[in-house]
C-alpha cells in the first residue's frame, strides 16, 4: 500500500480477513491516527499516515 491508498476491499482479498474483522480493525488503527480512510466511488480506500510513518 503506497501513500495514495488501496481500497479496503482489495486489502481484504490480499490479507485473506473476513470483512467485518477487517473493518473492526481498520476503524481502531484510524482511531489512533496510524491510517486515514476516504471515500473514493463506491469503494473506501485506506492508506496510512505518512507522519506517522516516516520514510
Amino acid at each position: 500500500m503506497g501513500p495514495e491508498g488501496m481500497a479496503a476491499g482489495a486489502l481484504d482479498e490480499k490479507l485473506g480477513a473476513a470483512s467485518p474483522k477487517l473493518s473492526f480493525h481498520l476503524s481502531h488503527l484510524e482511531q489512533a491516527g496510524l491510517i486515514a480512510s476516504r471515500r473514493d466511488g463506491r469503494s473506501i480506500a485506506i492508506s496510512y499516515r505518512s507522519r506517522r510513518f516516516p520514510g
